[in-house]
């Protein structure tokens, strides 16, 4: 016999409401529907959070790539290995960015 783990949580009204109709949409009605939906997002939301979001980080020096690391922790050793300083390259990541330093404190969000 299968063993079943019992979660009790509290979400907000309308989260709720919109997931059941979205489990009646893709599994329909029945007994275990809701149980199946939830396991399937439980599931999905595991396998991203340990995913690397895909973002290299690059180090150029006088127009050259010298570094590049999957985490700016990794281009950091990368760089010391190379006994070059963070202070002495461009640090350039393959992510667009949020926001653009227009300035001393200016923003274009």
């Amino acid at each position: 016999m299968i063993s079943l783990g019992v979660m009790t949580v509290k979400i907000n009204d309308e989260l709720e409401a919109e997931f059941r109709r979205k489990v009646a949409l893709v599994y329909g009605a029945g007994k275990g529907v809701l149980s199946r939906a939830l396991e399937d997002a439980i599931r999905l939301w595991l396998e991203s959070v340990g995913k690397p979001r895909g973002v290299k980080f690059y180090a150029y020096k006088d127009g050259e790539k010298v570094a590049e690391s999957d985490t700016l922790e990794g281009l950091a050793e990368a760089l010391r290995s190379r006994g070059l300083s963070v202070r002495e390259v461009v640090i350039v990541s393959s992510d667009e960015p949020e926001f653009e330093r227009l300035g001393f404190r200016a923003r274009r969000v």
